[in-house]
């Protein structure tokens, strides 16, 4: 089975395409290069993340995309040398995971067969930075990731399967990507074994989620003590 990955290269997309590619034999990265949403410094809580996440997965050493996989960089995925590379490759399945907005002439040609990894209730969080923007809404019943169709508009396709964030496994914000980054595994996992034992469906969407952009530094503090103090709550319960 051949698989494609169009991706970007930071600490938790390095992380997946490793783990995806011990099971995946033949697997084909496209990695983009271009900024998607506003940008911004990395906070003070990402920095820790990224090195949190580094030290967890890769014993806090260097690694690129190329040491897991075959990997073709581009800086958009919709680019013509980016396309070629995926027609040159023919792969039975596509799954997006980080880019920016993917188009129609791609969905189109490989129709029913490129999926998306969203981080959030793409049916009330559809865009950038979901699992913030629910953290400040303090939306905890949404704070979830899904793995859904690709259409032509953003995050609006078909649902295959949507799981929860496991909190009872992170102390603080800085951990709750890499747990994301599980989740997103898992439903790669499990989207592969539907898909090839003929056994995929998909459900449509009940509601149309609100659009989000990138949660702004200025709020982060804020979601950083919003978030500890539910997780201190949970641990009060139990």
């Amino acid at each position: 089975m051949k698989i494609a990955i169009l991706t970007t290269e930071t600490v938790h997309h390095l992380f997946y395409v490793r783990e995806l590619s011990a099971f995946i034999d033949n697997v084909l990265v496209i990695a983009e290069s271009r900024s998607v949403g506003t940008s911004q410094p990395l906070h003070s809580f990402e920095i820790d993340r990224d090195i949190f996440e580094r030290q967890i997965w890769f014993d806090g050493g260097k690694v690129v995309l190329e040491d897991f996989a075959n990997t073709f960089r581009c800086e958009d995925v919709n680019d013509e040398k980016a396309v070629t590379a995926l027609q040159n490759f023919q792969p039975d399945l596509i799954i997006v995971f980080g880019t920016g907005l993917i188009q129609e002439y791609l969905i189109h040609a490989y129709s029913g067969r490129i999926f998306n990894l969203h981080g959030g209730n793409p049916e009330y969080y559809r865009g950038l930075d979901s699992h913030l923007w629910a953290i400040k809404n303090r939306d905890w019943a949404n704070l979830a990731t899904c793995i859904h169709q690709v259409d032509a508009e953003l995050d609006t396709g078909d649902i295959v399967q949507l799981l929860p964030l496991p909190l009872d496994k992170v102390s603080s914000l800085e951990q709750l990507r890499s747990v994301n980054t599980d989740v997103c595994i898992s439903l790669s996992r499990n989207l592969l074994e539907m898909f090839q034992s003929g056994t995929l469906k998909t459900y449509a969407q009940s509601t149309r989620g609100n659009y989000y952009s990138t949660f702004p530094n200025k709020m982060k503090d804020e979601c950083i003590n919003i978030f500890a103090k539910h997780i201190q709550d949970l641990a009060f319960e139990t």
